[in-house]
């Protein structure tokens, strides 16, 4: 009977969550749909929702794509809406989203980086304290951030 629990347990634990067997595009549907039924989703599903692989940055802008239904590409921009408003009062969202510094570019970039200054506007102190943290790459593309915010 021991061996059993200690068996079902250590399952437990090394089972992942139900959502990490879902690959990127599933799930972002999925949650992109909810959004648009309820109009919110939780900060952990944002979390999840924000690409984090240059592989899931290229499904999640392929929303923008002007040829996909524009259901998208409206829900696209109300989710970009979505996701900034609770970086500004979310750590955790706020730290998924500045991981987005590495992956974007082009006229994304150029949105993105407005968005993020204005973000670390309000979390100056919390930026400063994670930067340390972040990946060399992460580091090298917010680094005129840093400067302005940190220094």
């Amino acid at each position: 009977m021991i061996k059993y629990i200690t068996l079902l347990l250590v399952s437990f634990a090394i089972t992942p969550p139900l959502h990490a067997n879902i690959d990127y595009k599933t799930e972002l549907y999925t949650l992109l749909e909810k959004f648009n039924n309820q109009k919110k989703l939780t900060d952990e599903e944002l979390v999840r929702l924000i690409p984090k692989t240059e592989n899931e940055f290229s499904v999640y802008y392929s929303l923008t794509s002007p040829n996909k239904e524009k259901k998208w590409n409206v829900i696209f921009s109300n989710i970009q809406i979505y996701i900034g408003k609770r970086a500004s009062i979310s750590q955790k969202v706020f730290r998924s989203y500045v991981g987005l510094a590495t992956l974007v570019d082009g006229e994304y970039a150029e949105g993105y980086f407005d968005r993020l200054d204005f973000l670390i506007g309000k979390h100056t102190k919390y930026f400063c304290k994670i930067y340390s943290s972040l990946s060399a790459k992460e580091k090298y593309r917010l680094g005129d951030l840093y400067s302005q915010y940190c220094n």
